[in-house]
């Protein structure tokens, strides 16, 4: 992660020398995720909600739910479950034309609802996530996150057995994921 966080910190300050100013914002977006993703949580939430707030309303919905999404997912890391329900909740309204960025945010809301205890709506957002996911076969981000959440949800209502299945489809499925990312053919590209 120092690697990670030294190379956005470098981009965040060439794009603002050059005053691209949108794209320093969407590189401190993911410098958050780094700083928050290594345990520095509170700076993480800092700096994306800096850039959420920064990039309010810059007329790319999928832009701005997927930073929604994202920026809830930490919050929900850091323990701020209302707040990062929210967050979701905003995500959802802008990405519903956008089904795998939607899937994604499902997953977060869920995840915001199940750590309130507020089983039966987290059940419903899983499902709602899982159903997307289902449609597609897949999604670039949060597939794990998604499938994770539907399997505890299940759980939560009492739904063991069902919640032990979807926890094994989701184990096959990152254990099929990771022999992919690990073949030589995909090393090669």
């Amino acid at each position: 992660m120092d690697e990670a966080e030294a190379t956005l910190r470098e981009q965040v300050q060439v794009a603002g020398q050059m005053g691209l100013d949108f794209l320093r914002t969407v590189v401190e977006h993911n410098l958050g995720s780094v700083l928050a993703f290594s345990g520095r949580l509170d700076e993480g939430v800092a700096m994306k909600s800096g850039a959420v707030a920064r990039l309010a309303k810059s007329g790319h919905p999928r832009l701005d739910g997927n930073l929604h999404a994202s920026l809830a997912e930490v919050l929900w890391l850091a323990g701020r479950h209302a707040e990062s329900e929210a967050q979701a909740a905003q995500a959802l309204q802008l990405l519903s034309p956008f089904p795998p960025t939607c899937a994604y945010a499902c997953g977060v809301h869920a995840r915001a609802l199940l750590e309130q205890g507020r089983v039966d709506e987290a059940l419903a957002a899983a499902r709602h996530g899982m159903g997307i996911l289902d449609r597609l076969g897949g999604i670039e981000e949060g597939e794990a996150l998604l499938r994770l959440t539907w399997a505890e949800a299940l759980q939560a209502v009492g739904r063991g057995a069902d919640a032990a299945h979807a926890a094994r489809q989701a184990m096959e499925r990152l254990d099929r994921k990771s022999t992919r990312l690990n073949s030589s053919h995909v090393k090669r590209s």
